[in-house]
């Protein structure tokens, strides 16, 4: 009695085929799988498709709307001078050619109360909706319990997806102790 052994994959395809097709094979999953997420997840501006230009005269005039802001019932109520550094999320309009033509914009902001000393009393960071308005209108989201239903009322959903993944306080820090140490105090 003659015993054969079971075919394998090499006995199948000849040896250097085999890399060759898991490879296409792979490229092709690959590619499906890109052009699947493509379809299913729109494009949509984000704040780094806006020009450095937009962006910085749009990070200064919300920084002195909120800064300027004067409303005890809102968000960021001071007893002191404030100071802002901001983290531009999204705008509406979401695509612009220029500052001014923002009508609210969508941000992470890190704010802090100053006395005469110069240095920081009490501060917040949080998400806001800095509607550029005459007068500004400054919109955030409640603590506790209401911060996730506020964050899904107040942004868009790609601003609220932002929200969710990351805070920006790190990463705004330097500029506000920049901001706190360049201002005249008081």
């Amino acid at each position: 009695m003659i015993r054969r052994r079971p075919a394998t994959t090499t006995d199948l395809v000849p040896a250097g085929k085999i890399s060759r097709a898991w490879i296409a094979g792979a490229t092709v999953l690959m590619l499906a799988a890109v052009a699947c997420v493509a379809w299913l997840r729109p494009w949509r501006p984000g704040d780094d498709e806006l020009v450095a230009d937009v962006r910085g005269e749009l990070d200064a005039r919300v920084v002195r709307a909120l800064e300027g802001f004067e409303d005890p019932d809102a968000p960021l109520a001071a007893t002191g001078r404030l100071f802002c550094a901001v983290r531009i999320l999204g705008t509406d309009p979401a695509v612009v050619s220029a500052a001014a033509q923002v009508r609210t914009a969508y941000v992470w902001a890190l704010c802090s109360t100053a006395h005469g000393n110069g240095e920081p009393d009490s501060g917040s960071s949080m998400p806001l909706a800095v509607r550029l308005t005459d007068p500004v209108k400054v919109v955030g989201p409640g603590d506790g319990s209401l911060w996730e239903p506020d964050v899904r009322r107040i942004f868009p959903p790609h601003v609220q997806q932002l929200i969710f993944d990351n805070t920006y306080g790190v990463e705004l820090e330097p500029a506000l102790q920049h901001r706190l140490r360049q201002a005249p105090c008081c």
